[in-house]
């Protein structure tokens, strides 16, 4: 892995700490193997803090929360240009790696965004009739029609769900949208060039108007659900199943640990929180049961 295309970055904020502890330390391990950058970035760190995030870099904005988590892109634009590498891996405190990322098919995508100049990797998968990148899948060692091209009226094109950026492209993009909330980025309703914004999203996911919406000039992909490894969500496949790149699972929801997200995030949860003696007890953790 060229350590000087990617780094991993993970956001957090002053109140998920213990949080990102925790997240820390399963990135740490399961990316042993890769040579990369590793940040944490959070609109603050105290002075006093005694948490270890082990190999992270911190990154400490000195931005104060705001309602609605409208502190986000400002935070993330004080990361971002921080980060010295042409992309970056984003990822939320909260979203847990859960098995160790594949070395090689990392490589491949980053060699993949070089080649056919692609701005946004989403790495979900989706399972929508849109049109298929034509591109020379041999190069890459990978079956035919692996990666989608976005339909841009989507909701969930962009979201706070793990990809990857061209980090120049995501500065770019969080310029204009300094004062964009947690809900509005993880439903896509960003301003463009021009600050305009676009109308609800139909029942479908679809903003019901687009009309050449998107005037950055951006390249916005994700992987193809026909084939089985590809990511989508840990609760929709065996716990022992193939995987593309890595598997992660969201273990808080609503500022709670996640005991209803899912058969398989349940299990998961139990076991972790069990195994590091993570209980209402402890006072670290309490106020996220």
């Amino acid at each position: 892995m060229n350590s000087d295309k990617l780094s991993l970055l993970i956001y957090t904020n002053e109140t998920f700490l213990p949080i990102a502890e925790l997240s820390t330390f399963e990135y740490d391990k399961y990316f042993s193997d890769i040579d990369i950058k590793k940040y944490l970035v959070s609109n603050n760190f105290p002075e006093n803090d005694l948490l270890n995030y082990n190999n992270f870099i911190k990154i400490n904005s000195e931005i104060p929360l705001e309602n609605e988590g409208r502190h986000f892109a400002k935070v993330l634009i004080k990361a971002l240009k921080k980060i010295d590498t042409e992309f970056v891996l984003f990822t939320l405190d909260d979203l847990f790696i859960i098995n160790y990322i594949k070395k090689n098919n990392l490589q491949l995508l980053i060699n993949f965004m070089v080649n056919e100049n692609v701005d946004h990797l989403s790495l979900m998968s989706y399972g929508h009739n849109w049109d298929v990148m034509n591109i020379n899948y041999k190069e890459y060692g990978i079956p035919d029609n692996y990666f989608l091209n976005f339909n841009t009226s989507y909701c969930h094109m962009i979201t706070l769900q793990p990809m990857i950026w061209k980090t120049s492209s995501f500065i770019e993009l969080l310029n204009y949208n300094l004062n964009i909330s947690l809900k509005e980025f993880d439903t896509s309703n960003f301003k463009n060039k021009k600050g305009e914004n676009r109308s609800g999203f139909s029942s479908y996911g679809y903003y019901e108007i687009d009309n050449n919406f998107w005037d950055f000039g951006f390249k916005h992909c994700c992987f193809n659900r026909f084939y089985e490894n590809t990511p989508y969500s840990f609760d929709d496949r065996p716990l022992d199943g193939d995987y593309f790149l890595f598997l992660w699972t969201e273990v808080i929801a609503g500022g709670k640990f996640n005991f209803n997200r899912g058969h398989n995030c349940k299990i998961y949860l139990e076991k972790y929180l069990q195994e590091k003696n993570i209980n209402r007890n402890n006072k670290l953790y309490q106020n996220f049961f």
